[in-house]
């Protein structure tokens, strides 16, 4: 395992896609540690208002929680924990899976997506398989879900379509 430490990141959005699995975790640290297997398997960008990061196979992201994050492409699957600035997720190839965010956008989901403990608004435009949610207090909309979608202790608004159970 090979670790890169990141530490301009100030007013810098993090731009992420990882072929391999995903797994970003929000702390309260200044800087940013990246995990990957291998050295050359990590490609980082630096420019005025972005860090982008590129990885050839898993990635494992501890950065500060406020961050604003836009994750372009996890292959794999993705898991997204303990994160308070802005979320955008554009694909994830496999499983989705976001725990104490303060609010989430996804586009596409490939399988599973399972959110839970988000106080702000979850907006997931198409999940390939299930979606299950806990614990939402902002609105909920989910434009498509491929199988069932199961939502337990929401508060706001729900908008679902979904092409088997709706529990």
């Amino acid at each position: 395992m090979v670790q890169q430490t990141i530490n301009e990141l100030e007013e810098k959005t993090l731009w992420i896609e990882s072929k391999g699995d995903l797994e970003l975790v929000g702390t309260t640290e200044t800087y940013a540690t990246v995990t990957v297997d291998r050295e050359e398997d990590l490609t980082v960008d630096v420019s005025p208002d972005r860090i982008t990061l590129y990885c050839e196979g898993e990635m494992e992201i501890m950065a500060p929680a406020g961050t604003n994050v836009h994750i372009t492409k996890a292959h794999s699957d993705a898991a997204v924990r303990f994160w308070t600035g802005m979320l955008e997720v554009d694909g994830v190839g496999g499983d989705l899976v976001i725990e104490q965010a303060a609010s989430i956008e996804a586009k596409n989901v490939g399988s599973d997506c399972a959110v839970l403990d988000v106080p702000g608004q979850v907006l997931i435009h198409n999940v390939g398989s299930d979606f299950s949610g806990r614990g939402l207090t902002g609105d909920v909309k989910v434009d498509h879900v491929g199988s069932d979608f199961n939502l337990t202790g929401a508060v706001g608004n729900v908008s679902v379509t979904a092409g088997s159970d709706i529990r």
